[in-house]
């Protein structure tokens, strides 16, 4: 399953198309797989299939952008030295027996980058919680170095982190500023899976 078959985000974001990636610096493309890794219950969103998916990720050395490029869309991130998120949403038309629910899915891609020796120390497999500790802290006197721009290059050759989609809706159950037809089991909830890949 793609991407875009899951959410429908990447297809109609208000993002621009390029045949070139922005930014005066790639930090690399990565071939990612995403695995469910919990769901809310009765959620409308798919989050029980695994899939695969490739994104180029870009900045400014200057620090004054950086996006993540997927499918030939590039959406607004952000690159704190070591890990890059962008969040993107899109309007969602779900049927259902009791009716259409009109939404937007909002959906967050976070990724920490590993450096080689980063990976090599983990044996270049994802750990739990890459996001909150799960990653090797840079260690000189081990010879582990963090993500960055070497004379080869930018050392970061492997993204580890979580996908996150989300129907958004208000508690009073309101859908794009007006109520969701009767009966139609719109509700916020998100999806979520772990997601691991190489530099390619």
């Amino acid at each position: 399953m793609r991407l875009r078959t899951l959410l429908g985000v990447t297809s109609v974001l208000l993002a621009c198309t390029t045949a070139k990636v922005p930014g005066d610096e790639v930090l690399g493309t990565f071939t990612l797989t995403a695995v469910p890794a919990s769901a809310d219950p009765g959620c409308l969103l798919d989050g029980g299939s695994a899939m695969s998916f490739e994104v180029t990720l870009s900045r400014n050395v200057d620090g004054t952008g950086a996006w993540m490029t997927l499918a030939g869309i590039s959406r607004d991130a952000s690159w704190d030295g070591h890990v890059f998120t962008s969040t993107a949403s899109a309007p969602r038309v779900f049927t259902t027996d009791a009716g259409a629910c009109r939404t937007h899915v909002v959906e967050t891609i976070e990724l920490a980058l590993l450096s080689r020796s980063q990976a090599q120390s983990v044996g270049s497999a994802c750990q739990p919680n890459p996001l909150d500790g799960g990653v090797p802290a840079p260690d000189p006197d081990a010879g582990i170095s963090g993500p960055g721009l070497t004379e080869y290059g930018v050392d970061a050759m492997l993204a580890c982190g979580t996908l996150v989609a989300t129907l958004a809706v208000d508690d009073a159950g309101v859908l794009d500023g007006a109520a969701a037809d009767a009966g139609c089991p719109c509700h916020r909830c998100s999806v979520s899976f772990d997601v691991t890949g190489p530099r390619r």
